[in-house]
């Protein structure tokens, strides 16, 4: 096991340079997951490829993040919280079993009133419950016009 990680680490240091759309980091990437994804993790602020195409999707105008923008994010990533609390007045965290939360709620029975949030994040959550009762509630509590930014593993042989 020993040797597999040695080369790991030595291919690492030999990979091309990528630029990190979450902190401008340009430089080689590390290895992140199981099985191990190659140029997957950002050495300077540790976000992953899911991060850096939620930061591309708002650059390009594909997510609208004005002040005015409501934003409820389920089970936050630290890089997703720090790109988006600084650009909008009203952000705030969800989660049913992590401490720490603005918000302890229940994505299957989100105890929120309708049309709630202009932007619901959503990362690689819906795996984990049932997402026939969480997508209704998602979808009740956005704004008319809203948008849920979801991503979801992808795992060859699920």
């Amino acid at each position: 096991m020993r040797r597999s990680i040695r080369d790991l680490r030595a291919f690492e240091e030999t990979a091309i340079d990528r630029e990190c759309l979450m902190c401008d980091y340009i430089g080689p990437f590390g290895i992140f997951g199981v099985p191990p994804r190659f140029g997957a993790l950002c050495p300077r602020c540790k976000s992953l490829e899911r991060h850096r195409l939620f930061s591309l999707a708002v650059k390009q105008g594909e997510i609208a993040l004005p002040k005015s923008c409501r934003v409820l994010h389920f089970a936050p990533e630290r890089m997703i919280q720090n790109f988006v609390r600084d650009r909008v007045d009203t952000y705030f965290t969800a989660d049913f079993m992590r401490r720490g939360m603005d918000l302890k709620l229940n994505i299957e029975k989100i105890d929120l009133p309708d049309d709630s949030y202009d932007l619901v994040i959503c990362n690689h959550v819906l795996e984990h419950v049932e997402p026939t009762k969480a997508l209704p509630e998602l979808f009740r509590v956005l704004s008319p016009g809203g948008l849920a930014a979801l991503s979801f593993p992808i795992v060859e042989g699920w």
